[in-house]
């Protein structure tokens, strides 16, 4: 018996069986481990898909209004898909993306033939995320998906002050059958200034107009946003160096937040002064602004006196826009001006003074309204280039000699995607181009504005 063990001691022996159990554990413990390894890759393949899906709506909603189609080209450009700027670790991605038509996104509006067809898009990432120690449990794949949902350019911005710059000299009487808001120039421009307000926030944004050519006095100039415009000739004056304590007077209504009653609101405000001016107030078209004409066109010192107001004028956190609009060159001859301005190189002069807007931090829109493109037809007075001058404490240089209307236009602009045109002439805008005025400045509106991430449910 000594050589052997007593069967109830090896029947209480147990040291073999922690081996097997303790290879069960590690298995459980790594698979626990694994998992947890896996559900932290999907959770940043999924991070990574919900960042590419904010980016792809954000994109495609810059063009939602303008070009519908090239927004979901647009948007699939900017994804994680194969050959999208989000392309991450070679995951293969689906991409969809659709156009919405939101209720609750109160501008741009859209539907039942009101403004565009979409005012929003919604783009879904997918991919299935590969398991790798999960596998163990039965667990080869994880289906991960983003969505993101972005409003059509009409969303938050920057506040801002607006001066929109108009001509109002006798040619804006003539006709334009194109305009879907009136059948005169000047009513079409007047309309599309009410489209402009109705995609600013009076919670944040101030809008105001000037004029040009300017009125003797501010009284004058006042009546031109009141239901009992002066129409007379006689209230006119001569171009001068602009200052602004003396005629000529190109502010008709000052920079003013009262158009309409709150961000929601679709209605503008038809007792505001710059409703009015707008021709939409109480009075409607009768009212606000006259093209009474007078003298010939010389925009260069409106633009300054634009310029200034805003420089001195509304918040001082606020984007400073100028919007100008002309029907033509500027060609006032020397019985025109006054004060020692210089009847000489007239768009070029405009061109300096909107560069010097535009080197203070302002944006300067410009609308060319059946503008030439002819250089020997147009822009009569600039017989010489301008070279370097100072404009308003800033120096700078403008060739424009033999250059046109159209030039000069696109050179107000302070960049090439704040220049549009009604497409008259060949005059092709680089931002824009529609023979509907008022479509012109549903634009300039849409672009003030950003796109912005709005909750997927929004209806």
């Amino acid at each position: 018996m000594s050589g052997r063990r007593p069967l109830k001691v090896l029947l209480r022996d147990e040291r073999g069986a922690a081996a097997p159990m303790f290879a069960l554990l590690i298995v459980v413990f790594l698979g626990i481990a694994g998992f947890t390894v896996d559900i932290g890759h999907v959770m940043w393949v999924q991070r990574q898909l919900q960042t590419a899906a904010d980016a792809a709506a954000l994109a495609g909603a810059t063009d939602v209004v303008d070009n519908p189609s090239n927004a979901v080209t647009l948007a699939q450009s900017y994804s994680a898909t194969t050959g999208g700027h989000n392309v991450f670790l070679g995951s293969t991605v689906t991409t969809s993306a659709v156009l919405k038509c939101l209720t609750s996104v109160t501008f741009p509006t859209c539907g039942s033939g009101v403004g565009p067809g979409s005012n929003a898009i919604r783009v879904t990432e997918s991919t299935q995320v590969p398991m790798w120690f999960s596998q163990i449990l039965g667990i080869r794949t994880m289906n991960v998906s983003a969505v993101a949902t972005a409003s059509a350019k009409g969303g938050n911005a920057p506040a801002l002050d607006i001066l929109v710059v108009l001509d109002t000299t006798a040619s804006m009487n003539g006709a334009d059958n194109n305009c879907s808001g009136g059948k005169t120039k000047i009513a079409c421009a007047k309309y599309g200034i009410q489209e402009l307000l109705n995609g600013l926030d009076p919670q944040r944004d101030q809008l105001g107009v000037m004029v040009f050519p300017g009125y003797k006095t501010q009284a004058q100039a006042n009546s031109q946003s009141t239901c009992s415009p002066t129409t007379s000739g006689n209230a006119i004056s001569k171009y001068a160096p602009y200052s602004a304590i003396a005629a000529p007077y190109y502010l008709v209504a000052p920079l003013d937040s009262s158009f309409k009653s709150g961000s929601g609101s679709k209605s503008l405000n038809t007792s505001s002064g710059v409703v009015i001016a707008a021709g939409g107030g109480s009075c409607g078209q009768s009212g606000g602004l006259q093209a009474i004409g007078g003298v010939q066109t010389d925009y260069g010192q409106a633009i300054l006196a634009a310029e200034t107001v805003l420089a001195n004028d509304g918040n001082p956190n606020s984007q400073k826009v100028i919007v100008f609009l002309s029907d033509g060159d500027a060609n006032a001859g020397a019985s025109n001006v006054t004060g020692g301005l210089s009847s000489t190189n007239e768009c070029q002069q405009a061109v300096a003074a909107s560069q010097a807007a535009a080197a203070q931090g302002m944006w300067v829109y410009s609308v060319a309204y059946g503008a030439s493109t002819q250089g020997n037809s147009s822009c009569s007075t600039d017989k010489s280039n301008l070279g370097t001058t100072v404009v308003a404490g800033y120096s700078t240089t403008v060739k424009g000699k033999g250059q046109s209307a159209c030039w000069t236009l696109s050179q107000i602009a302070s960049d090439s995607a704040k220049f549009y045109s009604d497409d008259a002439f060949g005059c092709v805008g680089t931002a824009g181009n529609d023979k509907d005025l008022d479509a012109l400045f549903k634009s300039i509106a849409v672009s003030l504005t950003l796109p912005r991430l709005i909750p997927n449910n929004a209806t």
